[in-house]
């Protein structure tokens, strides 16, 4: 079955699962325009809008499910790289978690939660042209 999301087209927009819904946040649509909803399905059928500003505007930023929260990091936001940090209980009310993290600028980086850690691995800075070896994780 193929039918189209009511959050409608998104490029490096970034999902996670979380308290058994699927997420959707983040990206960009077909005309170029930074899209800084959430939205949030049980089947991956029917969409809800939870708020139409989660965060600031990004692409190409990590995402994870880790004790009890939604983090978002890292990614493109317009103008510049970021390297901030922000979580969310609920999809709807988002914190600003840190300004600046450990880690550098950049966007595309690897993430997955391991070990009661969550793991940030490369990514790209300079806006796509370099490439990084680094690995940082949660304490």
């Amino acid at each position: 079955m193929n039918t189209a999301a009511a959050f409608g087209q998104r490029y490096e927009a970034n999902c996670v699962v979380f308290n058994n819904l699927m997420w959707v946040f983040g990206g960009y649509n077909a005309f170029n325009v930074y899209q800084t909803d959430a939205w949030s399905s049980p089947d991956g059928i029917t969409w809800t809008q939870k708020t139409k500003f989660a965060f600031p505007v990004r692409e190409g930023f990590g995402t994870a499910a880790y004790g009890g929260l939604m983090w978002v990091f890292g990614g493109w936001g317009g103008t510049t790289l970021l390297n901030d940090v922000w979580t969310s209980p609920n999809g709807i009310a988002w914190t600003r978690a840190a300004a600046s993290a450990a880690f550098s600028p950049r966007n595309w980086p690897a993430y997955t939660v391991f070990n009661n850690s969550i793991w940030l691995i490369g990514g790209s800075d300079s806006g796509g042209n370099g490439y990084l070896g680094d690995v940082y994780h949660t304490p």
